[in-house]
């Protein structure tokens, strides 16, 4: 198949393209827009909101990080940073959790999640 390479000139619509979006909260919305600028939406949440009490993997990460098998944690987003600790005092005092946070190398990705660790 021979693909014709682009012109420089920029498409008012995605020409019946396929578009990902995403988008968690606002998926419809998102398709619909897609679809009106002519593409074929395909949305896919890339996070998801799991209630504190039934969140095993962030309660398997408080476990871990007290069982000293972390060297460094990556913080990504703001809200993330906050609703892990909210996990964390679920089964630790949150001085705790932060005391385990300062013996090991901890990153933000951004001004969002640094807010949240200097709170």
């Amino acid at each position: 198949m021979i693909v014709p390479m682009a012109s420089s000139e920029p498409k008012s619509n995605f020409a019946g393209l396929r578009v990902l979006s995403l988008e968690s909260r606002r998926g419809p919305e998102m398709a619909k827009l897609i679809a009106n600028y002519g593409g074929e939406a395909m949305v896919a949440a890339s996070m998801r909101e799991v209630p504190l009490e039934s969140n095993t993997d962030a309660l398997a990460f408080a476990r871990k990080l007290f069982a000293g098998e972390f060297e460094m944690v990556i913080f990504l987003t703001g809200v993330g940073t906050r609703a892990l600790a909210r996990v964390a005092e679920t089964l630790y005092p949150l001085e705790e959790y932060l005391a385990e946070l300062r013996k090991i190398g901890v990153v933000a990705r951004g001004p969002k999640p640094l807010a949240v660790l200097r709170e």
